[in-house]
């Protein structure tokens, strides 16, 4: 969300729009290393800033995510801009919608019904809205088309990328079991973790239990630093249990990097299977590591999945979406009678 968040912001401003962007997790300094005081301090500051903020503006765009996030910065988000009488477009975002709609089904509803519209990125969380009796418009989750040098893949190297972070829901060690059969094939094969985490000791631990050569801990990436990071490497691998619309996958295709992801959630609306990238089923890594080889060893495929992926991505480049968010961000005026 703050990588989208940065974009959006730069985005709007070339387009004329005076936006500024409210961070939701200010800088602490010492503090930052106190457990519990921390939260409060951050809350405390996150809603200071927000007032100011949303005083001198006309829309608030909130980011939206599931659990804790939440209750602690959308709904705050939603009451100011309603109080102070703002329109309130709410961008929700998350592959997790679902169950966290289950759980807390009045809350969120509750809330989300203040917003003056609900946009959601992809097909898959308009479905789960709907499923819980809310409207939504389709807004798509913007590329920066510029920054990703397209380049073609044909005969690939065993070169794989992951750069989700260590996390349950984004089940990077489903990546590393893959990449140990992947490596019994063949054994100049590298992987590249570029992530942190919680879960960054256990994936150590399970990679030294595995006996596995060729993996790189590179630690958080600067968004800056991404297109790079892709033109490195000529397969990228999405492990994770439950997703939504994940920008990383769209930069990959904008770079030309085939993608290779488990079948879950929003997934399947922004991936065709065998036409645009390869899909599998969750946690199974003898299946993701069968579609990583079938790219390594069929050139056509690579290359086909490759070029389809690129022209996938320019439907999600900014001349495509700002159309759709200026339809949100202005109301259209009631008919005259």
């Amino acid at each position: 969300m703050a990588v989208q968040g940065a974009l959006l912001e730069r985005k709007l401003r070339e387009s004329g729009v005076a936006a500024r962007r409210l961070p939701t997790n200010p800088e602490l300094g010492a503090l930052a290393r106190v457990r519990f005081v921390r939260w409060f301090v951050a809350h405390a500051r996150f809603l200071t800033s927000l007032v100011r903020e949303v005083v001198q503006s006309d829309v608030v765009h909130v980011l939206g995510a599931s659990w804790f996030y939440f209750f602690a910065r959308v709904v705050p988000s939603i009451v100011v801009a309603q109080s102070l009488n703002r329109r309130v477009i709410v961008n929700y975002r998350g592959g997790e919608a679902d169950a966290f709609f289950s759980r807390y089904r009045s809350w969120v509803t509750f809330f989300l019904t203040r917003a003056h519209v609900l946009t959601v990125p992809s097909p898959f969380l308009g479905r789960v809205f709907a499923r819980h009796g809310l409207v939504t418009v389709e807004v798509p989750n913007v590329t920066d088309l510029d920054r990703f040098r397209f380049r073609a893949r044909s005969t690939l190297r065993p070169r794989i990328l992951v750069n989700r972070n260590f996390t349950p829901v984004y089940n990077v060690a489903l990546a590393i079991d893959a990449f140990a059969r992947i490596r019994k094939a063949r054994p100049e094969a590298t992987l590249t973790l570029a992530g942190s985490g919680p879960l960054e000791r256990s994936l150590r631990d399970q990679v030294d239990r595995l006996g596995l050569g060729g993996i790189e801990f590179r630690g958080s990436v600067d968004n800056a630093e991404m297109a790079e990071l892709y033109d490195a490497h000529d397969v990228y691998v999405n492990p994770t249990d439950a997703d939504n619309m994940p920008i990383s996958v769209l930069e990959c295709l904008a770079a030309g990097v085939p993608v290779v992801s488990t079948n879950v959630g929003g997934i399947p609306d922004l991936l065709e299977h065998g036409k645009d990238g390869v899909l599998v089923p969750p946690r199974d890594p003898d299946a993701m590591a069968v579609a990583v080889l079938s790219l390594l060893d069929e050139p056509a495929l690579a290359e086909r999945l490759s070029a389809a992926g690129v022209r996938k991505a320019r439907a999600f480049g900014w001349e495509s979406v700002w159309p759709e968010l200026r339809r949100v961000y202005v109301p259209r005026p009631a008919p005259t009678s």
